[in-house]
C-alpha cells in the first residue's frame, strides 16, 4: 500500500506596520495543537514559508500522537515580526 502524508500550513501570524507597532517584535514561546494519527512534525517559518525551521531540535521535532484527539505543547522561543506554521505526518 501507499502511505498518506497529510500536511497543514498556517497561514502567517502577523504584527500590522503601523506607527505603534513599527519597532514591536513578538516573542513566540510556545506551540500548541490537537491532532491524532502515528505522528507529527512540526516546523515554523518567520519569512512567509521561504525557509523552515524545527520548533524544536530536529532530533525530536516528531511528536507521537494518539489515535485520539489530544492536546500536544511544544516550548521553543523566538522574536519576530511575523510566524506560520506547517504541520506533516510522518
Amino acid at each position: 500500500g501507499t502511505a498518506i502524508v497529510n500536511e497543514v500550513q498556517t497561514p502567517d501570524f502577523v504584527l500590522p506596520d503601523t506607527e505603534g507597532y513599527l519597532d514591536a517584535f513578538m516573542r513566540v514561546n510556545k506551540l500548541r495543537h490537537e491532532s491524532k494519527g502515528q505522528s507529527v512534525t512540526t516546523t515554523y517559518s518567520v519569512d512567509g514559508g521561504q525557509t523552515w525551521s524545527p520548533t524544536q531540535g530536529a532530533a525530536t521535532n516528531v511528536q507521537t500522537l494518539m489515535s485520539d484527539y489530544s492536546d500536544h505543547e511544544q516550548d521553543f522561543e523566538i522574536t519576530c515580526k511575523k510566524i506560520r506554521f506547517k504541520f506533516f505526518g510522518t
